[in-house]
C-alpha cells in the first residue's frame, strides 16, 4: 500500500507544480525585413521613343545592400543609353543592376535609373530582385478580341484592312497581329490599320486579328472575314499613230521639185516617192526629173491632208 500513496503523492505534487508556475513570456518581436518596389514612368516622349525611369523604393523595415531591376520589351524596342546602372541584355530581357553607390537603401529610402529607349514599347514582366515590380500580382487577364474589321484603299494588289481597338484590364498600349490566310501574323504595334502588298488582283483573303498587352496575355483571334483585291483594269486607249516612211531603208535626197515645193525624194528600184516636210507622201506616175507642174497622185493614206496647199506652194 506504501507504493500507490508514494506516487499518488508525486503526481499531485507535480499538478500544483505546474499550476503555480508562473506562465511563460511570448516573444512578439518580429525580424525587420525588406520589401523593394520598382515603379516606371516616362519623363519625356517623342515621335520614335521615350526615356523612361525607375524608381526603387525600400518600404521595408531593414536596410538592403543591391538590387536588380528586370523587364522585357517589344521586338521592335531597345534600350540606346542608360545611366546610375548596371545593364545586362539577353534577347528581349533587360536586367538593371544598382551601381557601385546607390545599392543600399534604408527603410524608406527610395533611388532611381533611366535609359533613353529606340521605340515606343513599353517594359513588361517587371521584377525587382526577381519578386514583382509592386505590391500587386502579375497581370494574367487578356485584352478582349478585336473587332469591326474592315477594308479600304483596295487597289488590284494591295489593300488596307482596319479594325476597332480591343480594351485591357491594365494596358493602354496593345500589340496586334494580323494573320492572312493562316499564315504567320504580321506584328502591328500600337495601331489600329495594316497596309499589305503583295497580293494576287481579283483575289480573296481571309484575315484574323488578336491582341496582345504589355504583360504578354493573347486574347483569342478574331472570326476570319474575306477581304478582297480589285480587278485588274484595263489599259488606257491611245490613238492610232500615222504611218511613216523609213528613211534609213531607202536612198533619199533633198529636191525642190518645180510646182511642189521642198521634198525628200526617196528611190526604191521601180518606186518613186517624194515626202514633204511634214512626212506626207505622194507616189509619182513618173520620174521626179521628168514631172509636171501638180503632176502627182493623191496619196492613199490618212495622213495627207494638204494636196491643195503643196500645190499653193509651188506656185
Amino acid at each position: 500500500m506504501r507504493r500507490p500513496l508514494a506516487s499518488l503523492v508525486a503526481t499531485v505534487l507535480g499538478v500544483l507544480t505546474l499550476l503555480l508556475a508562473p506562465p511563460a513570456t511570448a516573444n512578439t518581436s518580429a525580424a525587420p525585413t525588406a520589401f523593394l518596389t520598382a515603379d516606371f514612368s516616362r519623363t519625356s516622349t517623342w515621335e520614335g521613343g521615350y526615356q523612361g525611369r525607375f524608381t526603387i523604393r525600400n518600404s521595408g523595415s531593414a536596410p538592403i545592400s543591391g538590387w536588380t531591376v528586370g523587364f522585357d520589351l517589344p521586338a521592335n524596342t531597345s534600350v540606346s543609353t542608360h545611366w546610375d546602372s548596371l545593364l545586362t541584355r539577353n534577347g528581349t530581357w533587360y536586367e538593371f543592376r544598382n551601381a557601385g553607390y546607390n545599392g543600399t537603401l534604408a527603410p524608406g529610402a527610395s533611388t532611381s535609373f533611366g535609359w533613353v529607349s529606340r521605340g515606343t514599347g513599353l517594359p513588361a514582366y517587371c521584377t525587382v530582385n526577381r519578386a514583382p515590380c509592386g505590391s500587386e500580382d502579375f497581370d494574367t487577364r487578356p485584352p478582349t478580341v478585336p473587332t469591326g474589321i474592315n477594308f479600304t484603299s483596295v487597289e488590284e494588289t494591295s489593300l488596307t484592312v482596319n479594325w476597332a481597338p480591343s480594351t485591357d484590364n491594365r494596358s493602354t498600349f496593345l500589340t496586334y497581329e494580323v494573320s492572312i490566310d493562316g499564315a504567320a501574323p504580321s506584328t502591328v504595334p500600337g495601331a489600329t490599320s495594316y497596309r499589305v502588298s503583295g497580293l494576287r488582283p481579283a483575289s480573296g483573303y481571309l484575315f484574323r486579328i488578336r491582341a496582345t498587352d504589355l504583360a504578354g496575355n493573347t486574347s483569342e483571334y478574331s472570326p476570319a472575314v474575306l477581304g478582297r483585291t480589285s480587278d485588274v483594269r484595263p489599259p488606257p486607249r491611245t490613238m492610232p499613230t500615222a504611218p511613216y516612211v523609213d528613211m534609213g531603208r531607202l536612198a533619199h535626197r533633198q529636191s525642190e521639185h518645180p510646182g511642189i515645193g521642198q521634198w525628200a525624194e526617196e528611190l526604191q528600184p521601180g518606186r518613186h516617192h517624194l515626202t514633204d516636210l511634214q512626212g506626207d507622201v505622194v507616189q509619182l506616175l513618173r520620174s521626179p526629173s521628168r514631172m509636171g507642174r501638180g503632176e502627182h497622185q493623191r496619196p492613199t493614206g490618212r495622213r495627207w491632208r494638204r494636196q491643195g496647199d503643196l500645190r499653193r506652194r509651188g506656185r
